[in-house]
């Protein structure tokens, strides 16, 4: 039961979760104020308090599994006889309230039927990384099938637009177009959500970046970092310069992956995966198209 109430508090304050442990980061022998992941276990009440995160994920490395239920506690011959009713009205009891609080988090019911399976003490199987992604354990899959989207801006102009939910973050977005100045560059937008409060911080590291890596081996310059507010999130956006030609050789990919080297090691801002689906058709259209300067 405690593990479904701390659940119920990660959904309704919007908490992501991630299944592991953590350690302090040491930098050249030293220990640092941040705080790096690394792998742990999540079995018993922690399994199913992991649910109710909004965002959620088990660390590589790391152990989830779930068990039968089943009364403490130790007792005699004669207990046991005059408890066994009440025992097994106490576990249909809990496991219906489970089944519902596994649906309501969006997490596959039949999870609820491998923990019946499983054994309830001792040497409990973690579950397989297909496993947990084919119950929706966890959330954190690149949706590699999200589309980009053709919208108009001042009515004339094009943009291609694309909102993809992150491991990280509710949703990151992209956007790329060009400037008729420009000639043969596009620009391409990055812009992640991050918590008012840390939006800040999180912008004053981005305008020490000079450069984001795509795929690995392309570096992009960065032109400009903004800020849009909002009501509780902002937007930390990232605009980067790129020739029509290497915006191709990402677009002839299925992924587009980014990241950037930060004075802080493990944040997770600044890198993610969007799906580039359909930008290659797109391309043509936006440099025929392009935002007056």
């Amino acid at each position: 039961m405690g593990g479904m109430r701390l659940g119920e508090m990660f959904r309704k304050h919007g908490c992501s979760v991630i299944a592991g442990d953590s350690a302090p980061y040491v930098d050249a022998g030293k220990a640092t104020p941040w705080f790096e992941e690394k792998p742990g276990f999540c079995y018993s009440s922690c399994a199913y308090a992991l649910l109710g995160g909004k965002i959620r994920s088990v660390e590589e490395g790391s152990r989830y599994g779930v068990h039968q239920h089943y009364i403490g506690g130790k007792r005699s011959d004669v207990m046991l006889r005059e408890q066994a009713e009440a025992d097994s009205m106490a576990i249909q009891v809990l496991s219906g309230l489970l089944v519902e609080y596994v649906m309501r988090m969006g997490v596959d019911a039949r999870l609820i039927t491998l923990a019946a399976l499983q054994p309830d003490r001792g040497n409990i199987p973690a579950m397989s990384r297909k496993t947990l992604e084919d119950l929706r354990v966890v959330t954190d899959v690149a949706p590699l099938a999200a589309p980009w989207t053709l919208e108009t801006v001042d009515g004339a102009s094009l943009v291609g637009r694309l909102i993809q939910p992150q491991q990280n973050a509710d949703e990151e977005m992209a956007l790329t177009y060009c400037r008729s100045s420009q000639g043969d560059v596009f620009f391409l937008d990055i812009a992640v959500s991050v918590v008012s409060d840390f939006s800040g911080a999180v912008e004053e590291e981005a305008r020490m970046l000079s450069h984001v890596s795509l795929n690995e081996n392309i570096k992009a310059p960065l032109v400009q970092v903004s800020v849009n507010k909002g009501r509780g999130k902002d937007k930390v956006i990232l605009s980067l310069r790129v020739p029509r030609s290497t915006l191709l050789r990402i677009a002839n990919g299925s992924t587009l992956e980014w990241s950037a080297n930060t004075s802080n090691p493990v944040w997770s801002f600044f890198r993610g995966t969007l799906s580039t689906l359909q930008l290659k058709t797109f391309l043509p259209i936006l440099q025929r198209n392009c935002l007056p300067t």
